[in-house]
């Protein structure tokens, strides 16, 4: 493996966690960064047709994972595009 792929797999983590803390926190741009993030995962799917080893210890291993971005991508879209959901607030003050 070259120095350059654990790079790259430790920025779709990281985007990944900052992505989805944005999400969490109702920041807007939290689905385009996951939106950046699975688009090019889904073309590093398709380019390499491998991610890490998954093609040699899954028979299924990049559909998995090109299906696990479709389906991210769907998750997230509809936590950030639906209405916040009122809650009162639990301190009197």
């Amino acid at each position: 493996m070259d120095t350059f792929e654990p790079l790259v797999y430790g920025g779709f983590i990281f985007l990944g966690i900052y992505g989805y803390t944005n999400i969490m926190d109702g920041v807007s741009y939290g689905f385009w960064i996951e939106l950046t993030r699975s688009v090019f995962g889904m073309l590093f799917l398709l380019l390499s047709d491998n991610w890490l080893v998954t093609t040699e210890l899954i028979a299924w291993g990049s559909v998995t994972i090109f299906l696990y971005f479709l389906f991210i991508l769907a998750v997230v879209r509809y936590f950030n595009f639906r209405k916040p959901i009122k809650t009162k607030s639990q301190h009197t003050f």
